[in-house]
Parts: structure tokens; C-alpha cells; sequence
């Protein structure tokens, strides 16, 4: 049997910092006037605030305009905002209307929405490849890029081939702008690590910080992680002494931090594997010593330092096609599906049943509007929705993935499980799982989820985890199991308080289980969910993962719920020298049967 993997949907953008500013009062005139193209612009300028204050309903009155006059741009965007608004079959017809005039790029976009879970009409995964191959055969840069992937990982009729994989990064690289080459060339390093061609790997990467020209800290961290695989595989043919040796070929200020935080991650490996390694290795360990003890001038400017941990040009939400032809102007693609950097997002176990009586809410909350970032939060629920759709069986249109879910979202999803168990009743079972952000209140310490549009200070604007409770354990369903990733004591996964918070972890209540629910939390009391960086995942959600992984999804709640714990708890001791520890809550209805039950 084939693998059959869904892809989630991509946002193909233009940060608004890349756009002139003068956008809006270069073009109102003209749009007033009736040009198509103007007009689009404008609709860009209301989507993504240039000049303008944002407003969706405006971006789309203008998008109309341009399509109205049968202009291609306009019409996809008018179908990108349709999307995005869950209107997928206007959505498809906008596409089918930019392809019908030989706008190439609509490819991508059909591609995109027939390989999207939330669609009413369905996966269709092989209409999903014979559109993104069309659009690859006639030079589509990011229907390229999508075939790639999808020869990475295999699906439907499409046999997993990681040569065929890499030809078409390889034309993404030659043939398109420096951001998406960017990418693709990151990709492919991956890939290459996980085929154990490390050599070929550090290529990739060294495209990458060249597309990219050295100004992006996460390349160099991409080059790291190749060294360090290599490392940790025990490649003996692999000269890890002179590759590192070559990381000190240029101290300029932005290169010498990422070769320097890399190297250090690097030589912290090194030690710990080989014991003789300082012995071997003196000019690199005698090097690495110095930058500690006298870092140089760069390294202790604070403005410096800021500017090179300032996160890359956030991702609009509004996916928008330019008014110049596809692939003349750089753009970025925010891809919402799981790239295999960790031993748990590959061989994931496939059942051989279906289970039509679960469904799921998966939510992962990574991009916040006025809050840190949270790291690996989109990979957890990536990848935790292909283990409930492989290992666990679970019928895919009873799977609902959120992926920087607002306040309404929430609700919709919540609203969804309600309806959904009303048609199985007793029979069916719910998993709900959140990786984002939890903050406390402060006043009667009781806890929230917290949806991207959220502020960390305001408990209004956040998601009750009492009514989540409640809510959930009203449903007369057979058992409802809770996956929580988070921490609730204001703290962020680095540890550091949130912006919003004061500057002191508060201790949390504990929520009470309702129903016939059983809730496993990442972490207890004031304590922080930590991530597991070098697994590029919440440090929890890596554990369920691999136990899932472990035991093909046979695994009893008891026997997950002592993994959890053990194993969080000592590896967040070696990593970050503090205690998580992962809790488990059976509501009362739950508390002589929970050890024994199991997710599939």
C-alpha cells in the first residue's frame, strides 16, 4: 500500500516590508480610473496594510474590480481571500477561471485546494499532483517546489522517489527568485540528511545562505544541524574536524554568530560523545574557549545582537499573487506542512484499520499577533495529525487541523465536536490537542488558551480552560482525551516571561477533568513547557510522539502517561537543567478505568 500524505495548505506572500511603501499612493488613481492591474494593487495595499489600515472586505471589493476586467491576479486573489474565508468552491472557481486564461500559476493554487483537510468536498490528493505537475511542467516555480515535496514523502499514485525529489528543488533553486531557491535549497538539505548524504547536505546549505546572502541566522542553524547529524550517525568517512575548521573562514559580524552558535552546539556534541575530543581537537577547543572568555566587539553589541535574533519578515495571512508576472519578483512561502527534521516525523506506523467513531481537534499555535513566537508549535500539530490519521486510523474527515487559530476558531472547533458526536452519541470518542501559548489569571489563578489574536494581559480575549472542559465533558461521548502543550504560568517555551506578563511565573489551578475525560497536561503548577530544540518540537509532544511511534499506537493511557513523565522530566533536567513534569488528570466518572484505556 502506498503512502498517502495530506499536504496543508501554503501561503505564497509578499511581506509587506518588501513592497514599496508608496504602493497605495502610486497606484489609488489609476485604480479610481479603472486600471485592472492598479486595482489589484490597491486590494494588495488593504490586505496587507501598505499605506492603508488593513481591511479584508475592501481588499476583496478591489480584487473584484481588477477580476472583473479579466485580470488573471485579480481573479486568484479574489480566490486566495475565498479560501482563506472557507468559501472553497467560489475559491475554486476563481482558479479555474485564472487558468482558463493561462495564468500558470493558478495550478499551484487548484493544487493547494485539493489537498486541503478542511475542504467540505474532500481530499482529493491525485487531482492535487495532476495539477501541480501540470503547473511543474510548464515552469511554475512553486508547483515545483509542491511536487518535490510530494515525491519526498509519497503520495497517492505517486511512489516516494527522493532523486525525483531533489531534481525539482533543484529547478526551484535555478530557476526562480532567492527566497523560495532559499527554501527549497533548505529542504533539500534535509532531505539529504535524513538519506545520510551529509556531504551533499552542507551543499544545500551552503545555497541557502547564499540565496538568502548570509542574512538569516536560521540558515546557519540548517548548516549546524547537517554537521551534527552526521555526528550523532557515527559517519566515519565524514572529516567533521575540517568542515568545522572551515566555519572561521569569515568573522564578518552576521556569519561568525551563526557559525559561532553553531559551533558551540556542535562542540557541546562533540564532548559528550568522545570524551578524548578536546584532546584531539585543541586548535577548535582552544578557539571556541576564547570567543567565550573575550568575545569580540560584534558579540557584545546589544544592537547587533537584536537585529540577528530579529525573527524573519513575518508571514502575511493574506496569500496574494503580485501584478508582475510569476517568479519576477521575490516572494515567501510559509509552508504548513511537516518537514521531516526529527526521528519521529519519518517512518511514522500506518494501521491497517480505519476508525470512523474519533474525532479530533488539532490546534497549533505558533505565530501570535502580539505575543513571542511558540516555537515548533505548527510541526506538533503537523505531525501529531498524521499520527492520528496513519497510526491511529482515524478517518481523515474527522480530523480538523487549526494552524494559528484565532478566538473564533476555537469556538469553531469546539462547535464542530458538538455536532459531530451528536450523530454518534455514546459510541464516539474525542482527542483534543493544543500546543500554544496558556497564560494564567492573575487574579483568581485559574487558566486559558490563548488564541493567536489574543493578548497574553487580557483573560477576555482568550479561550476559558474551564469552558473548555465543561463544554467537552457535557458531550455524551464513550471518553475524551486532552493533549495540552502548553504552560498556564505566563511563561514562554524558553522559559522567559511573556512580554505581557509580570515578571514572575504564577501557579496555575488546576483545572478540574468533566465527563468522561482524561487530560494529560505538558507541565504542573509555575513550570514551563519546554521545547525540545534538536527535535524541532515541544519537548512533550516529542515523547507522545515517539511513544506512539514506539508501539504503533498500542499503548494503554497508563503506560503513556508514565512514558510521559519519566522522560520529560529527565530530559528536561539534561536540557535545560529544570524540571517538567508531565501530569495526568482523570475526571472522577474516569478514575478506575483511564490506565487501562487506549487511543485506538
Amino acid at each position: 500500500m502506498k503512502t498517502r500524505f495530506i499536504l496543508f495548505m501554503m501561503l505564497i506572500v509578499v511581506p509587506a516590508t518588501m513592497m514599496p511603501q508608496n504602493l497605495y499612493l502610486d497606484n489609488i488613481q489609476k485604480a479610481g480610473q479603472g486600471d485592472a492591474e492598479a486595482q489589484n494593487n490597491i486590494g494588495r495595499c488593504y490586505s496587507l496594510g501598505i499605506g492603508v489600515e488593513k481591511d479584508s472586505k475592501q481588499a476583496l471589493n478591489w480584487f473584484k474590480k481588477s477580476a472583473a476586467q479579466g485580470y488573471t491576479k485579480g481573479i486568484i486573489n479574489c480566490g486566495v481571500c475565498y479560501q482563506q474565508d472557507w468559501k472553497f468552491t467560489k475559491a475554486r472557481s476563481c482558479f479555474e477561471e485564472a487558468l482558463k486564461k493561462h495564468d500558470i500559476s493558478a495550478y499551484y493554487f487548484l493544487g493547494n485546494l485539493y489537498s486541503s483537510p478542511v475542504w467540505t468536498d474532500g481530499i482529493d490528493l491525485k487531482k492535487s499532483l495532476g495539477y501541480f505537475q501540470q503547473g511543474a511542467a510548464v515552469g511554475d516555480f512553486r508547483s515545483q517546489y509542491q511536487l518535490a515535496y510530494y515525491y519526498k514523502v509519497g503520495v497517492t499514485e505517486l511512489a516516494r522517489d527522493e532523486e525525483k525529489a531533489l531534481y525539482w528543488y533543484d529547478q526551484v533553486i535555478s530557476n526562480t527568485d532567492q527566497r523560495l531557491a532559499n527554501k527549497a535549497a533548505n529542504d533539500a538539505c534535509y532531505l539529504c540528511i535524513i538519506k545520510g548524504e551529509f556531504d551533499k547536505a552542507i551543499q544545500y546549505a551552503d545555497i541557502a545562505i547564499e540565496k538568502n546572502r548570509g542574512k538569516d541566522v536560521n540558515d546557519y542553524d540548517t548548516k549546524g544541524d547537517a554537521y551534527i547529524a552526521g555526528l550523532e550517525r557515527q559517519n566515519k568517512s565524514y572529516s567533521y574536524k575540517n568542515k568545522i575548521d572551515s566555519w572561521y573562514k569569515d568573522f564578518a559580524p552576521l556569519k561568525a554568530y551563526g557559525y559561532y552558535e553553531g559551533a558551540k552546539q556542535m562542540l557541546a556534541k562533540c564532548l559528550q560523545m568522545d570524551a578524548n575530543y578536546e584532546k584531539k581537537n585543541t586548535a577548535f577547543v582552544k578557539k571556541m574557549k576564547e570567543l567565550e572568555s573575550t568575545p569580540p566587539e560584534w558579540l557584545k553589541d546589544t544592537e547587533v545582537m537584536a537585529a540577528l535574533h530579529k525573527p524573519s519578515e513575518g508571514v502575511s495571512s493574506e496569500s496574494l499573487v503580485q501584478q508582475t508576472p510569476v517568479g519576477l519578483q521575490a516572494s515567501t512561502l510559509q509552508q504548513s506542512v511537516a518537514i521531516p527534521v526529527s526521528m519521529v516525523d519519518e517512518n511514522i506506523p500506518v494501521s491497517s484499520q480505519t476508525d470512523e467513531n474519533v474525532f479530533v481537534v488539532i490546534i497549533g499555535n505558533e505565530k501570535y499577533e502580539e505575543e513571542a513566537e511558540v516555537p515548533f508549535a505548527e510541526n506538533d500539530a503537523k505531525v501529531f495529525y498524521e499520527y492520528c490519521r496513519k497510526t491511529l486510523g482515524i478517518s481523515e474527515k474527522h480530523i480538523r487541523l487549526y494552524l494559528n487559530a484565532g478566538y473564533n476558531n476555537i469556538r469553531k472547533a469546539v462547535s464542530w465536536l458538538k455536532q459531530g458526536m451528536t450523530a454518534y452519541g455514546e459510541s464516539g470518542r474525542i482527542i483534543f490537542y493544543y500546543a500554544g501559548h496558556g497564560i494564567p489569571n492573575e487574579t483568581d489563578k485559574s487558566a486559558y488558551l490563548l488564541p493567536v489574536d489574543g493578548i497574553g494581559r487580557d483573560t477576555e480575549s482568550a479561550y476559558s480552560l474551564s469552558k473548555l472542559y465543561q463544554t467537552l465533558g457535557e458531550i455524551p461521548a464513550q471518553s475524551v482525551t486532552v493533549f495540552l502543550d502548553a504552560c498556564f504560568s505566563g511563561a514562554k517555551r524558553d522559559g522567559q516571561m511573556m512580554s505581557s506578563a509580570r515578571g514572575v511565573a504564577i501557579k496555575a489551578k488546576p483545572q478540574e477533568a468533566k465527563g468522561n475525560m482524561v487530560i494529560f497536561t505538558a507541565a504542573q503548577g509555575d513550570e514551563t513547557a519546554y521545547p525540545f530544540k534538536s527535535q524541532k518540537h515541544g519537548m512533550f509532544t516529542y515523547y507522545l510522539l515517539k511513544k506512539l511511534q514506539e508501539t504503533q499506537g498500542d499503548v494503554t493511557l497508563g503506560e503513556l502517561g508514565d512514558y510521559l513523565t519519566n522522560e520529560v522530566k529527565r530530559e528536561s533536567f539534561d536540557e535545560n537543567n529544570k524540571i517538567q513534569t508531565p501530569t495526568v488528570i482523570p475526571s472522577s466518572a474516569m478514575m478506575n478505568q483511564w490506565r487501562t484505556m487506549k487511543l485506538k
